[in-house]
């Protein structure tokens, strides 16, 4: 290992150095490979946006690996430097003794250049940090499990002495865990974290609780996967204001007081989202009920996979703002600037280091949401190195991006520590100049706090907060001015002196600020939201209105019924972000509120208005009307879905039986309607009822050879159908539906039935299906049939390759090398299949066989060589189909295990590909680590987790089909050390066919990865 020491001198000189060009000559196209990665032609690989210049404010050998950075006040760019993110497969990297460090970057001579380099914190507590946040002397850092403040008591620009705010909250160095705290315009914090943040503890390790009483944790109850959080400046009070994502990387607020996130789709679905995050709202990407993933089928799911991949068909489930295709999101801000031109002004601005991109998300209203469409700030052009892992705003308005220039994205692995930049977006390039502000009077306080730079209004908010009454004067004037952002700003800090300011501001002609005081009087005017909100009910504005509602949710008095019936009847039937704040503020109360709704509504409840509320609410009463429902005859089964969807989110004692009451009705699609509505009762009940029974028994034939027929089959135990099943596993060996009812009979304990069809003209597909199962009978079938020299051997070669699939396979592939009766020609199948397996001690066993020493095998193309030789991308498709596409699906083909590749070109370099191939243990997929599990029964499986809840687990395996397996039936589930992918599959494939795959995997690529979102704020079905 390498350890990182500079002389600071040193390493600035060299830095300006290599950057000491003209813009014309940095712009140059590079000649080789090498120059493309070189500082000095950083900006020729690069496009900035309209009316925007990009500057290299900052790059190696001064800097490296930055996660996340933070602009303070006087303009200067602290960072946290990641050298030690992951154990690297690249020996060449570096590793920093005594961990990572904070960095504050600063350009004295105000050229766009940094020329310092300081070195305020290092520890091993800032290894895998993914956030900073810089506010006057602390620094708040968020480095997984801790949130920690290191503050710098002397000013000095070293850390003194750290405090731990919280803990527990995700597994060291962690990618999907907690990230950057945000400083809001109320004076408080705001931060998030992954789905593998997991809880939240305080220092001391205790679990925290909310205002509600929940414990936060992610095991459903109520809360799931990534959260949001807001707490006071010393972390008490802690919230959680929405929850539900896979990876938010990083949460914005803006001045009003409004949330913006992006969240992480799990991989190669063409998913990833930019949120409007509503408070308390449920985000989707597991199913809320049972935390089940989003391919689970379900009545209604969305036939576009982004829509479906964030369950925007469920009730309760809050709309996407924004897809944006593929990508792997990381730092946001909220740009309140001037100097940028006006397209990028008060708008979202993000880093998406997937395809390699800074851009902004300019928003417009719609109803109580937003639409918004996609602005480029910083694109990559010809540099696939180009990483954006942050972006922020400095004093004088102009933009910071942070570059982790790599050639992967993360997920657990670096291919490069060596390399870093950061650059400067302004109109003209020129100088970069920040005055320190002067917060020591309230003039001067309110000016700094009209800056866009976080960080400056951090010091005016608190030193104003400070001067209290003393400051009114000087905050009238802001908020009097026609800026709305610094009026609001204003309004935070006037409502602590004087709440009247609030109710003043609840009659402003600008729905902004009118929504903003509501925000606002909910944290000072507890005791006066009643009035507040019943007169604020009523304004013609929708977002105003979407606050109103969201404010029920804390409160309870005798008039919030009315209120709420208030919002209800004023729902145009459209608009999903409206209906939804409205299931907000009845949790709780929903009972209550809806049926003060269906007495103000009287006969006139069926209406489009009506289905929508009564679809989303969780009234028990609901329950009834739902079924009313869909007693119309006449109503399509595809618009009868979202009904009996809805029917799964109530607990109510007769469900099964009021829902069998509607089984049998003559209707229009009456097959579609009754397959669909089996699958909503519980399975005892089913098993039980005699018209179950004879619905059933008319809808097989229909359903024959579907995965529906298999879902009533396994669900109601038809050992009946076992013949049926037999010929699905004969017809659809390497197939889901094969695989699944192979899955059935084996349940059933129907052994005979392979055993004895293995012997016959079907052994093919015997032996196809028998590979996708961990049970300890079925891998004894394929032992017995190898050894079986009766039998053909081809076959029993075949047999051999599926004996090696299943977990363990590596000490029976030894033993069979031993087996004195199998025959030499079937022992270099055994030993060719240890050349892939992940103990180089096993993979010297089939080595030594073959007489392929010394051990270690023959010499491989080192990854350089690779990279020097061309590819022919249409071998490379050929090549994919027989080595991949078992675990990858490629635009749709293939199995679904593994990630889509579709567009891993558009994520991933040629570099980062052929280290995902040749190094799959270095950087596993989240979502995608492996687990094996025994079940009592004498089963051992191993797969993927996709969905795990205290009753049971749903496991992935190889061939794409989800095992469910009962935990009381679990003997032992434990994490698996390595990858689940091939290991030493390039040894297999040879060098020229691993480089063909690679060049045909880099360019699956998709340059406009913007897509439409069919259910952008809208209700996704509807009658009229």
């Amino acid at each position: 290992m390498t350890r990182i020491s500079y002389s600071f001198a040193l390493v600035a000189f060299l830095f300006l150095l290599s950057c000491n060009t003209s813009r014309e000559e940095m712009s140059l196209e590079p000649q080789s490979e090498a120059e493309r990665h070189m500082p000095e032609f950083a900006l020729a690989g690069v496009q900035a946006g309209n009316g925007v210049q990009a500057q290299l404010f900052a790059a190696e050998p001064l800097m490296a690996n930055p996660t996340n950075i933070d602009i303070d006040h006087r303009g200067r760019v602290w960072y946290i430097e990641n050298v030690n993110y992951q154990p690297s497969y690249n020996p060449d990297n570096l590793y920093q003794e005594g961990g990572d460090k904070v960095v504050i970057l600063e350009d004295t001579d105000g050229d766009g250049q940094a020329d310092i380099r300081k070195e305020f914190f290092q520890d091993v507590l800032v290894d895998g940090g993914l956030g900073i946040c810089v506010l006057d002397n602390k620094v708040i850092i968020s480095s997984a499990p801790l949130i920690f403040v290191l503050t710098d008591e002397d000013r000095d620009d070293v850390a003194d002495h750290v405090d731990t705010l919280f803990t527990g909250m995700g597994n060291e160095k962690g990618d999907h865990t907690v990230h950057a705290v945000s400083f809001g315009p109320d004076g408080k914090l705001y931060f998030n974290y992954g789905n593998q943040g997991h809880r939240a503890l305080d220092k001391y390790g205790t679990p925290i609780k909310d205002k509600f009483g929940h414990t936060i944790n992610d095991r459903g109850v109520p809360y799931r996967q990534g959260m949001v959080f807001r707490c006071e400046i010393d972390g008490s009070n802690l919230e959680v204001l929405a929850h539900n994502f896979r990876n938010n990387y990083e949460v914005a607020v803006d001045s009003y007081g409004s949330l913006w996130q992006s969240d992480n789709d799990d991989d190669g679905n063409k998913a990833v989202r930019i949120n409007y995050v509503m408070e308390y709202g449920n985000f989707g990407f597991r199913d809320e009920l049972t935390g089940k993933g989003w391919g689970t089928p379900r009545s209604g799911m969305a036939k576009e996979i982004p829509a479906r991949h964030w369950h925007q068909n469920d009730p309760g489930v809050i709309p996407t703002l924004l897809i944006t295709g593929s990508g792997s999101p990381t730092g946001i801000c909220v740009y309140e600037g001037m100097l940028l031109p006006n397209v990028f002004q008060n708008q979202i601005l993000h880093a998406d280091a997937g395809p390699g991109t800074l851009r902004a998300y300019p928003v417009q209203k719609d109803g109580a949401g937003f639409t918004a469409r996609t602005e480029n700030l910083l694109v990559r052009t010809t540099d696939n190195w180009y990483r954006p892992s942050d972006i922020c705003v400095a004093p004088d308005g102009s933009v910071f991006g942070a570059d982790w220039y790599d050639p992967g994205v993360g997920g657990n692995m670096a291919g490069d520590t060596k390399k870093g930049r950061i650059y400067r977006l302004s109109p003209d390039g020129g100088k970069y100049r920040c005055q320190t502000p002067e917060v020591a009077s309230p003039t001067g306080a309110v000016e700094a706090l009209k800056s866009p730079n976080n960080a400056t209004r951090y010091l005016a908010w608190t030193a104003l907060n400070g001067f209290g009454k003393t400051a009114e004067s000087a905050l009238i004037d802001l908020w009097k001015s026609n800026n709305s952002r610094h009026r609001a700003r204003a309004l935070w800090l006037l409502g602590r002196i004087n709440t009247e300011y609030v109710q003043t501001a609840l009659s402003d002609a600008d729905p902004n600020i009118r929504l903003t005081a509501i925000r606002a009087a909910r944290q000072l005017m507890p005791d006066a939201l009643t009035s507040i909100l019943l007169t604020a009910a009523e304004d013609p504005a929708p977002e105003v209105r979407r606050e109103v509602a969201i404010a029920l949710r804390e409160f309870h008095s005798p008039e919030t019924a009315d209120i709420w019936t208030s919002l209800a009847r004023q729902f145009d039937g459209e608009d999903r972000w409206y209906l939804e704040a409205l299931g907000i503020g009845a949790m709780g109360h929903e009972e209550e509120y809806f049926q003060n709704w269906l007495t103000s509504v009287g006969h006139e409840w069926n209406t489009k208005e009506g289905r929508q509320i009564i679809w989303r609410s969780r009234a028990p009463l609901a329950f009834d009307y739902l079924i009313r429902l869909m007693e119309d005859p006449h109503m399509p089964a595809d618009e009868l879905a979202p009904f009996l969807r809805a029917t799964d989110f109530h607990s109510i004692p007769d469900k099964d039986a009021q829902l069998v009451s509607i089984l049998g009705m003559d209707r229009k699609d009456q097959t579609a309607f009754q397959r669909m509505l089996l699958t909503h009762l519980t399975p005892a009940y089913a098993q039980s009822s005699p018209e179950v029974k004879r619905v059933v028994k008319q809808l097989l034939p229909e359903l024959a050879g579907t995965k529906d027929y298999l879902t009533l089959v396994s669900e109601l135990e038809l050992t009946e159908e076992t013949a049926a099943l037999m010929e699905m596993v004969l017809e659809h060996p390497a197939h889901e539906l094969g695989v699944k009812a192979s899955h059935i009979l084996m349940s059933w304990n129907q052994w005979e039935l392979f055993e004895s069809a293995i012997l016959t003209d079907n052994k093919a597909a015997i032996i196809e299906v028998l590979k996708h199962t961990g049970h300890h009978k079925a891998k004894s079938i394929l032992n017995s049939f190898a050894l079986d020299r009766k039998q053909d051997i081809q076959d029993r070669k075949d047999a051999i390759v599926s004996l090696a699939w299943s977990w363990g396979w590596e000490e029976r592939m030894k033993d069979l090398l031993q087996e004195e009766e199998l025959e030499k020609e079937m022992k270099t199948i055994v030993a060719n299949q240890l050349l892939m397996a992940q103990r180089g001690t096993d993979r010297e066993v089939g080595m030594a066989y073959l007489d392929q020493l010394p051990a270690g095998g023959p010499a491989f193309a080192s990854l350089q060589n690779l990279l020097e030789m061309e590819g022919d991308v249409g071998h490379g498709a050929t090549q994919f189909k027989q080595y991949c596409s078992s675990c990858h699906q490629m635009d749709e083909e293939g199995i679904d295990f593994g990630p889509a590749l579709s567009e891993i070109g558009n994520k991933l370099g040629r570099d980062a590909l052929f280290s995902a191939i040749m190094y799959p243990n270095a950087g596993i997929s989240h979502g995608f680590e492996g687990y094996v599990i025994k079940t009592k029964a004498g089963n051992t499986l191993t797969g993927y987790i996709v969905s795990e809840n205290p009753a049971q687990v749903e496991l992935r395996i190889p061939g794409g089909l989800t095992q469910t397996i009962l935990t009381s039936e679990i003997e032992s589930k434990d994490p698996l050390p390595m990858s689940l992918m091939t290991p030493n599959l390039h040894l297999a494939m040879g060098e020229q066919a691993l480089v063909d795959i690679v060049d045909y995997l880099a360019n699956k690529r998709n340059p406009a990865t913007l897509v439409s979102n069919p259910f952008q704020g809208k209700i996704g079905y509807s009658r009229e």
